[in-house]
């Protein structure tokens, strides 16, 4: 379940596809929120008591910058 944040459509719609594909793999006692938030770094956190992963919006970026960087044109 992808909660909110800072993530622009395109890239929220990905991440809810990761998410998906993941919940048919994993089999979770309790539901997990996944947000995206501004951090100040490039990095993902988990949050066990809140049951909460948040994807830094610096990190979304930098995948962008890998994939651009890696797909040919």
């Amino acid at each position: 379940m992808l909660v909110s944040g800072d993530a622009n459509p395109a890239i929220a719609s990905v991440l809810q596809g990761e998410i998906d594909n993941l919940n048919e793999q994993f089999n979770l006692p309790t539901r997990i929120a996944v947000k995206v938030d501004s951090c100040g770094e490039a990095n993902a956190f988990y949050m066990p008591d809140d049951k909460l992963i948040t994807f830094c919006s610096e990190y979304v970026d930098l995948w962008v910058l890998l994939y651009e960087a890696n797909t040919p044109q």
